[in-house]
């Protein structure tokens, strides 16, 4: 962590928040792998884009299965952030246009309800799922 700092300090850039998350065990061990240096260049890159962002990284065993869990956590928080942005976009410029008439509105609004239901579940799964995992109880 201390060759992170380093580099944000002298970038001048600003050090992300950097949030391990734990898959399958796995835990963040430096000095126990060659892939140590890659993790953390890893991290240097996507900080200098992204300024001050959270950066989560994920720890998994270096087993098949491992990088198989890792990847589908990674991918199943993607499409939940993906699902919620489009609908609530979605829902913005639906409400805002006008352009419907009202037995459209009848047919679109309750669907556009259970949408947005069951995206503040997967949210709320996504949350605790991720929450047990960097706790390590996976």
């Amino acid at each position: 962590m201390s060759r992170v700092r380093t580099f944000f300090k002298k970038a001048g850039i600003a050090m992300p928040k950097i949030a391990p998350a734990s898959v399958d065990g796995g835990a963040n061990k430096p000095g126990h792998s060659d892939a140590d240096g890659e993790v953390v260049l890893d991290i240097e890159v996507a900080g200098a884009i992204a300024p001050g962002a959270r950066i989560v990284v994920y720890f998994a065993p270096n087993t098949t299965n491992g990088f198989i869990d890792a990847f589908w956590d990674v991918v199943y928080a993607g499409m939940m952030g993906l699902l919620a942005v489009s609908l609530a976009t979605g829902a913005l410029e639906h409400y805002r246009s006008g352009q419907t008439t009202m037995l459209l509105q009848l047919i679109v609004w309750p669907a556009l309800a259970l949408c947005t239901l069951l995206c503040f579940l997967l949210a709320f799964t996504a949350l605790a799922t991720a929450a047990a995992r960097v706790r390590g109880r996976s």
